[in-house]
Formats: C-alpha cells, sequence, structure tokens
C-alpha cells in the first residue's frame, strides 16, 4: 500500500477528480511506490528508525507528483498548435505517458537516505566537567 493517498493527488489538481481518474490513481501510487522501493529497497525501515533517516513526507511528495503528472498530461503533450493544421508534440520524459519520480524527488529522497546527524560530545579530561 503506498504511503500517499488518493486524497493528496486530489488536494493537489485544481479540479475534482473523475471516478476513473480516482481508480488510476491508486494504482499509479503503488507503482510510484514500487519505482522508490526498487531503489530504495528498505525504505519503510529507514522510514520508521528512530531517528528516521528518510521524511515520510518526501515519500508521499513524489509519489503524489509522479502521479498527478500523468493525470494532468496523459498524453504526455508538450506543445499543441492549431493554426493552420493541428499538431502537438509529445515531452520526451512524458512521451509514453509513463509515471516517473523527477530527478528533484529522487535527489531529496536520497539525500535524506544517506544524511548522517551528528552531535557533540563533551570532552573530559583528567577529570574535570
Amino acid at each position: 500500500m503506498a504511503l500517499a493517498a488518493v486524497a493528496d493527488v486530489q488536494s493537489r489538481i485544481p479540479r475534482d477528480l473523475t471516478v476513473a481518474e480516482t481508480a488510476w490513481a491508486t494504482v499509479l501510487l503503488e507503482d510510484a511506490e514500487d519505482l522508490i522501493l526498487g531503489r530504495i529497497p528498505d525504505l519503510l525501515d529507514r522510514i520508521n528508525a528512530v531517528p528516521p533517516t528518510i521524511r515520510r513526507s518526501a515519500v508521499e511528495r513524489a509519489e503524489v507528483w509522479a502521479v498527478v503528472r500523468v493525470i494532468r498530461n496523459p498524453d504526455g503533450r508538450s506543445q499543441e498548435s492549431i493554426s493552420g493544421e493541428y499538431s502537438f508534440s509529445r515531452d520526451a520524459a512524458l512521451a509514453s505517458g509513463a509515471l516517473y519520480i523527477a530527478v528533484s524527488d529522487w535527489g531529496d529522497l536520497l539525500r535524506s537516505a544517506t544524511q548522517r546527524r551528528f552531535s557533540s560530545v563533551r570532552l573530559v579530561t583528567n577529570g574535570e566537567i
């Protein structure tokens, strides 16, 4: 089950999702999480670690925006023209209508996955405090 919910997708699209889009969003959220798990297999352990090494909110955001990109533009069109004859071009990244996690989201996820928390330790010499 994906960490993000269809309600998260709905909150980022300025219109109501159709019944079909709601069902599609559910499946796409699962697919988005599978993409992330393929690269970070211990994702849930890292989210549940104390302290967490990956922020749940970062995962949810990555899943949601991957789905929003597909729902907003399922054909992957980057340009349309109706002057003279109708034509359109497809965005290379979306040409297949494929779901993907954006480079910036991977950066956020992997950065939080590799960050270490540092703290300071006071050294005591000769029994002095």
